[in-house]
């Protein structure tokens, strides 16, 4: 089973080494085509001020929860 660090890592590889990741690139590293079906995950989480990007951390976490 994956850890918390696992994903961080795997979605700051997706996220070009950046500390948050938007919903696209969320897809992309789930394999997923269509960036609305990793809303289950943002639901929750606040995007950063001012962007349409979300904090790693917080969306691993959520990841870990299964989008709950």
């Amino acid at each position: 089973m994956a850890t918390k660090t696992d994903y961080v890592m795997e979605l700051r590889q997706f996220a070009n080494g950046a500390v948050v990741i938007t919903r696209k690139e969320l897809a992309a590293a789930l394999g997923y085509k269509d960036p609305h079906t990793v809303d289950k995950f943002l639901r929750g989480i606040a995007a950063v001020p001012g962007t349409k990007k979300y904090l790693i951390k917080e969306v691993a976490e959520a990841i870990m929860k299964g989008g709950k």
